[in-house]
């Protein structure tokens, strides 16, 4: 009888490529041991899940005949922190890479490369860049008045009708809108009391008036360099002291003259030229009065320093 012998499958996996063996081995010294390839009666390997992170030691494992690492999943616990690193490193040095270009682009749209100027392509100053005293700032518009009102309206029609009325009498008015309304004025003073007096002077004559105290706030809408701000400022004093002047001399007190500032410009800008030409023209009339002491001279010159709030109010 055969002595027994012992049977063994041995599967050899190949470069991906299984191969079976079949070993056997016989408890008889006579009977020699053989080992014999045949065909894959077993089940291949189901495939691995999708998201695996390969072992690094694996290439290593395979080419000196050691045991090949079992491969980590990526969801769940991960032993292997190599391979973690292998993933996490080019990532990183993706966000950085990312963050430093975003950083550069940025730049250029702001401030469009050039470092020299300090300015914008669009002729904007840049971020952090000082204003040249060329451009200029805007000005306060600051100015308490006192004038004798003609009359209120809620409508720039019904103002302009009655302005119309005011100038058959011998005024020439101004028209300003102030809190959604129209108002009417026909002169000006550097007082209360004054301008009540000069309206109590405009009804003797037939001119139903009131005094009101006007506030001009808030700021130009335009810029000035700093030649033109000294300008317009000294106009605006100019205009104040004619306002106090000329109404003391209609109620009779002729003891007090304008201490007005002088002032010039290289180049009076288009902005300002009816600013300038009202100042000019009360300077103008002003001495002419010294000559005359006519009324309507006086009357003359309330008529341009209203036209000079008009302009006041425009900056």
């Amino acid at each position: 009888m055969d002595k027994p012998t012992r049977e063994r499958t041995i599967i050899v996996n190949v470069n991906g490529e299984q191969r079976v063996y079949k070993w056997i081995a016989s408890e008889d010294p006579g009977v020699r041991e053989t080992l014999e390839q045949v065909a894959s009666s077993v089940e291949e390997e189901p495939a691995p899940p999708i998201w695996i992170v390969p072992d690094t030691g694996d290439e290593k494992a395979a080419i000196e005949g050691e045991k090949k690492a079992k491969r980590k999943w990526v969801f769940g616990k991960i032993k292997n922190k190599r391979g973690l690193f292998g993933i996490g490193l080019p990532v990183f040095v993706a966000l950085v890479t990312g963050t430093l270009f975003g950083i550069v682009i940025l730049q250029i749209v702001l401030f469009g490369g050039d470092e020299k100027t300090g300015v914008q392509q669009a002729g904007m100053p840049a971020l952090g860049a000082a204003v040249s005293e060329s451009e200029g700032k805007p000005i306060s518009k600051e100015w308490t008045t006192f004038m004798v009102q003609g009359g209120v309206y809620s409508s720039k029609e019904a103002a302009e009708e009655r302005v119309l009325l005011l100038e058959e009498d011998g005024y020439t008015p101004i028209i300003l809108k102030q809190s959604e309304k129209w108002y009417i004025y026909l002169g000006t003073a550097g007082s209360l009391e004054d301008a009540k007096q000069l309206a109590v002077l405009f009804n003797k004559k037939g001119t139903e008036t009131y005094w009101k105290k006007v506030e001009f706030t808030g700021k130009s809408s335009k810029n000035y360099t700093a030649s033109e701000q000294k300008a317009i400022m000294a106009m605006h004093h100019n205009v104040q002291q004619y306002d106090l002047v000329t109404a003391k001399h209609l109620m009779g007190d002729k003891t007090i003259a304008p201490k007005t500032e002088e002032f010039s410009l290289d180049k009076v800008p288009d902005r300002l030229q009816n600013m300038y030409n009202l100042s000019q023209s009360m300077k103008k009339l002003w001495g002419q009065y010294q000559q005359e002491s006519s009324s309507d001279i006086l009357m003359e010159i309330q008529q341009y320093t209203l036209r000079f709030a008009v302009e006041w109010n425009k900056l």
